[in-house]
């Protein structure tokens, strides 16, 4: 039998509200979603450990290519 914390060890996008969330980091992160999307986003992130793990390895990869683009090494 599986559990839920089964799918957050692996990371694992558990429902519509995690693909919803997922879909939305890169604009999450250019502060480019409206106000109520923002606070509905934080909220899952608040309640969900993999949603968590997944944006912060989106957050990283923004800063990795940011800093490869800053250097002119990386097309953006």
């Amino acid at each position: 039998m599986h559990d839920i914390r089964d799918h957050e060890v692996r990371g694992e996008v558990r429902g519509a509200e995690c693909r919803t969330t997922r879909a939305v980091m890169h604009d999450y992160l250019g502060r480019l979603l409206p106000a109520r999307r923002e606070r509905r986003f934080e909220a899952h992130m608040d309640a969900c450990p993999a949603c968590i793990r997944a944006f912060i390895d989106v957050r990283q990869a923004s800063w990795v290519r940011r800093a490869t683009a800053a250097a002119g090494s990386f097309p953006v």
